[in-house]
């Protein structure tokens, strides 16, 4: 995974197709999140929806360029856990 400056310069454009693809690599990990933890948590995206979770990562790496995108995804899954009452 590209850093969060890698991930805000390529999802500037909305018809970069590598920022489409970024994209989709965050919510299709948080599904796979889904299915390891339907026992235990539940949808991790239940109190939100896909495009607040990108925005969100996309307000992070805009401020933290030198983030991973990697560690921001893990990041947002412990403050989707927090909000939806989860340690």
């Amino acid at each position: 995974m590209p850093s969060c400056g890698q991930w805000t310069d390529a999802r500037a454009d909305p018809h970069d197709m590598l920022g489409a693809q970024y994209g989709m690599w965050v919510l299709g990990w948080l599904s796979g999140l889904n299915l390891a933890r339907a026992n235990d948590r539940g949808d991790v995206l239940r109190q939100t929806d896909a495009i607040a979770a990108l925005s969100w990562i996309d307000l992070h790496c805009r401020n933290n360029p030198l983030d991973s995108v990697m560690a921001t995804v893990a990041d947002l899954d412990k403050e989707l856990s927090r909000r939806n009452g989860h340690q």
